[in-house]
């Protein structure tokens, strides 16, 4: 079969590392690392799996998993890739290989051999991959879109699908991760992600997720591995497609003749000389450039040189997306083509920086480049001489590195060094990808490369709480994935501009965000210091216009609009400039200007831009609104068309679109008294998206379908579309029958009247599941949430995972609802008892098992419309009888910590004890009392071994995440380690999210650094230990030191003046040991970075709740009556105490959870 499929895709057969993959994918030992060169036909991984799944299921023993997903840190890789998944998809439904497309197509419950979904850009996801579980899939995506989506904050959708696409591509999926060692530290986030999953997927009975990465340097911890690779020598064919002839010749300018210019600008004179060279010979010349100003610079002597504009092709990485697709449809680029047949064309230029190093799809004949680093200089090679038709003439332009300076400076001399140790001829070096892939090898190519950026390690308590996919981020006050998947690389400072028409309403711009996200070929990126400028230069403009109109709106990685985003020409220009960060994007009213027609950054443009953001998605349109004056009513017009109402409207004049945001008709009463007109109009802009693409959240509107469904029938329908996934993903025992169950009650609560109402059912007494009215009306639903009805409904019927089920398959549950949902009738007490065993359910199917299983009582209740026909005239079946399986007996062990949690230190000690000990007893509540701090489910003895762990940790620096400047810092990142079996603490709350700067936690100064404070803390607790002989004693033992982290206000300076001392005459020396160790895992646990920034209130609750809805009711994230207080950080000369901390009253603090739930 591997074979066949090859001849049909290549027209050739695979070669040796392609039939050694197939082999182990067949017997299931899926290897870690496959070593192979560029150029080695890594991409044909796809088809090798596929047929590999393919032969496993003719034997009816399918261990591989059901979905790959290829990782490529470059897009326009992505759509190389994405073409070939298509092919092969393609290949499958007709039938072409017939054992192939037969043995797939009985893997899917619809009979389709073969999903194909591309994640590069917001919207960009067909949706294919995760509709049914089932169907064997192939998902093409860069880091960040697969990254974030298996962190359960996936890029460019919403609340609804966020869980499930991270259940869906944790649990059941093959990752591939391509050119690995281009992207090091999103290879180490996805190696601790398929740890971290590794127990989801054994809880649910699937294959675990697996990592493969393919690279063209296997890292040092692949000698231990599993791993293949590939031995070109050992493969004729392969051997000679790499052996294509490509000469590189070195040319180092003369710095010492260069007069007044400076190096740099010497090498610049050489490469546009040497370029202008073939201007006459028609080739088709690449002219790499580390700069995207050195690019500009020259494209301008290429025209001065009398090179016609159109035969000059510019792309670097701060061309905005479309005009970057447009570009790649001009004759000057088809030039570059791979595909070209008439090569007697005139020479053209193409123009690029890093942007089109890796991936792009060119091939030149000529190759002229300035100094970088080896990958780099093997990726430009790459793009020149591809299809081996002729010799590839290579010329690197040099200064001996007098050109260069900072980081880049070292590693490129180390890359000339080994560049002139290529077998040379009298005129040139060989430059063929076989001879470049053997200096991989060569011991000095580790000092050519850049080094491996630092990176953060993920953690228990964030990964948690990114879980609780209903809160946004900045509620959360949690590090933004991006920071992990990147790592922490100074060089990867860029931010995103993006030009758009707003609507008219300012206070609904982070709804129309929602409704209408950002899109990839809207983004143009800039330099973080270049962003500012731009905004400072096109300040000018803003006030010559509108200035109380939006003319800057700042959204955050996740493409929300930030905490006080959007910024107005009354808004000081300074704080717009601080909100301005790298991961975030900056939207720019149209009008304003600063981007050149040809989709360039440019602050002397202030001509309207377009905005493109509805090209491939839809329109944006005009209508108006007339209305009658005496009666009201108000008729609507679009052209030809009118109705009563928009919706109609839009159904009449745009029946293969859908409205996502319509902007409110306004009419001040101003207008109503001075018109002597009978009828008023307005214009009203509308934002329409085509009804095959579905929107990050699509809410009730779901329920709008191409026929009215009664209840009773969908829910039948789920049923059997549950059964029917079922028989085809075996779960773990009894796991099938709650799915089962849960997708055939998962809409009970839709029988409401007002839920029907809202509908527009006037039958009653037939409720309906799915209407084919145009609008569902919100104002009747009133913020009614039918999932959360049908537990209030069910009440007593569901167990604990079945009751999640049912709630949570629209994104809510994680772990709540909106306050109006709440409000309605027995739903509070309901949505507290899911937001509880939510927590339970993770702790016993860990996160990603939780998200699988909703994902696929989603994929029921979607397929059950989608396939409705095939689904009723299946055979009846008896439907599941799920043990009712209640929650774990609570523990009746309770222990009282003494603590007053106005003192900062004490409350944070609490909570980082609370963390230690949900590592092991994930059943543990806790709550405030008068008396303190009551653990729920532990005693005694459970507390004091948690000490006695935490005492023998060992204190090491955490050197992957260590940036170069800080590994003689006093308070670098740290790690805590102990036995085996046990994960590390990660301590770095002393730093900003990006590790550059202190946070505002950082209170201690002078010699002592942190690791000198943990080691004296920890051998005084040593010494301490055999007086702790109960649970109340541990934030009281103190000792006489000078180690501390401050956060005690008992013991602080002036704790006298706070009203808090151990001992009078000891006041300025007397530490609380276990106090300090346990209160720096409670900042770290509760409050890590950016939690730290001001305005800072921390919350004190007085009901038992699991460990991790402690982290949200600390930060007054959960409704429900709690105290706010506010710690006074104060300055202490070089170093700051906490005082007794203030208590809020309640009406000075406005509520969080409605602000900040994704609604």
């Amino acid at each position: 079969m591997l074979d066949e499929l090859f001849h049909e895709l290549f027209k050739a057969p695979p070669n040796a590392w392609q039939r050694a993959a197939h082999n182990a994918f067949l017997a299931g030992t899926l290897p870690q690392y496959i070593k192979v060169p560029t150029a080695g036909g890594k991409t044909a991984i796809l088809a090798v799996f596929l047929a590999a799944l393919a032969e496993q299921a003719r034997t009816g023993t399918v261990t591989l998993p059901r979905r790959l997903v290829l990782v490529v840190n470059r897009r326009v890789l992505v759509d190389q890739a994405s073409a070939l998944a298509l092919r092969l998809s393609e290949i499958a439904k007709a039938g072409t290989v017939p054992d192939l497309s037969s043995a797939l197509t009985g893997l899917s419950t619809r009979g389709i051999p073969l999903a194909v979904s591309t994640l590069r850009g917001a919207m960009a996801d067909n949706g294919d991959w995760s509709l049914d579980p089932t169907t064997p899939g192939l998902i093409l995506g860069t880091p960040d879109m697969i990254g974030s989506r298996l962190l359960f904050r996936g890029y460019g959708i919403g609340r609804s699908r966020a869980a499930t696409h991270a259940g869906l591509l944790g649990i059941d999926t093959l990752v591939v991760h391509d050119e690995a060692h281009l992207a090091p530290a999103f290879s180490a986030v996805l190696r601790e992600i398929e740890t971290l999953a590794a127990p989801s997927a054994i809880a649910v009975g699937r294959p675990p997720l697996h990592v493969l990465e393919m690279t063209a340097t296997l890292p040092p911890q692949a000698k231990t591995a599993n791993f293949l690779e590939c031995a070109i020598g050992d493969d004729p064919a392969l051997t000679k497609r790499m052996s294509a002839p490509k000469w590189l010749k070195l040319v180092r300018v003369d710095v010492a003749q260069r007069g007044k210019h400076k190096p740099a600008a010497l090498v610049l004179n050489t490469l546009a000389e040497r370029a202008l060279a073939y201007a006459g010979a028609c080739k088709a010349v690449a002219i790499f450039v580390n700069r995207p100003d050195a690019a500009a610079q020259l494209a301008e002597r290429l025209l001065k040189g009398g090179i016609p504009a159109e035969r000059i092709v510019p792309l670097t990485g701060t061309l905005r997306g479309w005009e970057r697709e447009q570009l790649t449809r001009t004759e000057g680029f088809l030039r570059f083509s791979p595909d070209r047949t008439y090569e007697a064309a005139p020479t053209a230029y193409f123009l690029c920086t890093s942007a089109g190093e890796i991936g792009l799809d060119i091939d030149a004949d000529v190759g002229l480049m300035d100094l970088v680093t080896l990958d780099r200089v093997i990726q430009r090679a790459g793009r020149v001489n591809r299809r081996g038709n002729q010799i590839g003439e290579l010329i690197l332009v040099h200064a001996g590195g007098a050109e260069l300076d900072g980081p880049l400076l070292a590693p490129s001399l180390a890359t000339l060094a080994l560049l002139n140790a290529l077998e040379e001829t009298p005129d040139a070096r060989d430059a063929s990808p076989l001879a470049l892939s053997r200096l991989t090898d060569d011991p000095q190519y580790a000092t050519a490369i850049p080094p491996t950026p630092p990176r953060r390690g993920l953690e228990p308590a964030i990964l948690a709480q990114w879980a609780m996919t209903a809160l946004r981020l900045d509620a959360l006050r949690v590090p933004a994935p991006d920071l992990f998947l990147h790592g922490l690389d100074d060089n990867d400072l860029d931010v995103d501009m993006v030009w758009r028409q707003f609507p008219g309403d300012a206070a609904r711009l982070p709804d129309w965000f929602e409704a209408w996200p950002v899109l990839r070929h809207e983004r143009a990126r800039l330099p973080l210091f270049k962003a500012r400028n731009l905004i400072e230069a096109l300040w000018a403009s803003v006030q010559r216009q509108d200035a109380d109109a939006p003319a800057f709106v700042i959204l955050d990685s996740q493409g929300r609009v930030i905490e006080g985003g959007v910024f107005t020409g009354r808004n000081e220009l300074r704080r717009i400039e601080r909100q301005v960060a790298p991961g975030r994007t900056v939207v720019i009213r149209q009008n304003i200007g600063g981007l050149s027609p040809a989709g360039l950054p440019d602050a002397e443009h202030l001509g309207e831009v377009s905005d493109v953001s509805a090209e491939g998605r839809g329109q944006v349109a005009a209508v108006a609104c007339m209305v009658n004056l005496t009666s009201g009513e108000a008729v609507w017009r679009h052209g030809e068309q009118e109705a009563a109402d928009l919706p109609s409207l839009v159904t009449a004049a745009f029946p293969a679109l859908k409205m996502v945001f319509a902007e409110e008709v306004k009419l001040p009463s101003s207008d109503l008294l001075s018109s002597e007109e009978a009828a008023v109009q307005r214009q009203v802009s509308i934002w329409l998206q085509d009804r095959q693409i579905e929107g990050p959240d699509a809410g009730e509107q779901a329920s709008l379908g191409r026929c009215d469904r009664t209840l009773a029938e969908h829910l039948d329908l789920a049923r059997t579309s549950a059964q029917t996934l079922l028989h085809h993903l075996p779960l773990s025992p009894g796991l099938a029958d709650i799915v089962e169950s849960a997708a055939a009650r998962h809409d009970v609560g839709k029988q409401d009247s007002r839920w029907q109402t809202a509908l527009g059912n006037t039958n009653l007494a037939v409720p309906l599941a799915k209407s084919r009215r145009p609008a569902f009306d919100v104002r009747f639903n009133d913020g009614y949430r039918h999932e959360l009805g049908s537990v209030v409904m069910l009440d007593g019927q569901l167990s604990p995972l079945e009751r999640h089920l049912v709630a949570a398959h629209h994104g809510w549950a994680r772990p709540g609802f909106s306050e109006k949902a709440r409000a309605k009738p027995g739903s509070a007490s309901a949505a507290d008892q899911i937001a509880q065993s939510f927590v339970h359910l993770n702790a016993r199917f860990g996160l990603w098992g939780v998200a699988y299983l909703e994902a696929l009582v989603k994929s029921a209740d979607v397929l059950a419309e989608l396939d409705a026909e095939r689904l009723a005239a299946a055979p009846a079946t008896e439907p599941a009888q799920p043990l009712l399986l209640a929650a774990p007996a609570p523990s009746p062990n309770a222990v009282d910590i003494p603590a007053d949690p106005r003192n900062f230190g004490e409350y944070l000690a609490c909570l980082g004890l609370l963390g230690l000990l949900a590592s092991r007893q994930p059943d543990l509540s806790a709550m405030w009392t008068a008396q303190g701090f009551r653990l729920l489910g532990v005693s005694d003895p459970d507390v004091l071994a948690a000490v006695d762990r935490l005492l023998t940790m060992e204190i090491h620096l955490d050197e992957s995440a260590l940036r170069p400047t800080q590994d003689e810092d006093k308070f670098p990142p740290l790690q805590l380690r102990f036995g085996e079996g046990q994960l590390p603490i990660l301590l770095n709350n002393w730093l900003r999210p990006d590790f550059k700067d202190r946070s505002d936690w950082k209170l201690s100064a002078g010699q002592t650094g942190a690791v000198g404070i943990l080691r004296g803390l920890r051998a005084a607790a040593l010494q301490l230990r055999p007086q702790l002989v109960s649970a109340a004693q541990v934030l009281q033992l103190g000792a006489t030191m000078k180690e501390r982290f401050r956060f005690d206000a008992g013991t602080s300076w002036s704790a006298l003046d706070a009203g808090f001392t151990l001992n009078e005459n000891d006041r300025f020396s007397t530490v609380r040991v276990f106090l300090e160790l346990l209160s720096i895992l409670g900042v770290q646990h509760a409050f890590a970075p950016p939690a730290d920034r001001e305005p800072f209130r921390y919350m004190v609750w007085q009901q038992p709740l699991p460990a991790t809805l402690c982290l949200l009711a600390a930060k007054g994230l959960l409704p429900g009556p709690s105290q706010t207080l506010v710690p006074r950080r104060v300055p202490s000369g070089h170093m700051k105490d906490i005082f007794t901390s203030e208590l809020t009253l309640a009406n000075e603090v406005s509520p969080c959870l409605p602000t900040y739930l994704i609604v």
